[in-house]
């Protein structure tokens, strides 16, 4: 047995029903006032369009207009907030990947200061120097690794996952490292 559910439960199951109380609660000036009104006796509380024509004292024939003009504007906001929001979501994910390379950074200077000052020359090689595949200097590229150092201090897993890169490319960095003495995930 199904029970059927009202608008106000279908919006706050899928997270509109917050968005668009905001919505509303901002809007000003008469017409909007009539909107506001409209939109909410349907959608938030549920009313038949019956009913809310009785609450707001007008003709069934005036309120279904009133409510059709206030999905139109609705519409219209929302379509002015979206592209904003869509902006604020990209730049939050640029923002978080920023933090990630400045920890990243962070691990690699914390652990080149305990270093065995025979270790440095080879951690300051540059990828490009190595003479890696193309494919190994793409992903590198990619993931923003400049020298051995940076190599050295991941997890070979976490190197495998990156974008374009595989166990061949892995075994390639590890045949490397294991010729000049360095292992995957050194930690000083």
């Amino acid at each position: 047995m199904t029970t059927k559910k009202n608008n106000s439960q279908i919006l706050k199951e899928t997270g509109t029903f917050d968005l668009l109380s905001a919505l509303l609660n901002v809007r000003f000036g008469k017409q909007f006032e009539v909107y506001n009104k409209a939109l909410v006796e349907i959608l938030i509380k549920g009313s038949t369009i019956n009913e809310a024509s009785v609450n707001l004292q007008l003709t069934t024939k005036r309120f279904t207009k009133v409510f059709e003009d206030a999905v139109k504007q609705l519409k219209k906001d929302l379509s002015q907030v979206e592209p904003k929001f869509e902006a604020v979501t990209l730049l939050l994910a640029e923002h978080k990947k920023a933090l990630q390379k400045i920890d990243d950074l962070e691990k690699v200077l914390n652990a080149r200061a305990s270093i065995p000052a025979e270790l440095k020359p080879k951690f300051d090689v540059s990828v490009y120097d190595a003479g890696f595949t193309k494919r190994v200097l793409s992903v590198c590229e990619h993931e923003d690794i400049r020298t051995i150092g940076e190599l050295v201090t991941m997890r070979r897993s976490a190197f495998v996952k990156f974008r374009n890169c595989g166990e061949k490319s892995a075994d390639e960095v590890e045949v490397y490292l294991k010729n000049i003495g360095l292992i995957w995930d050194m930690q000083f």
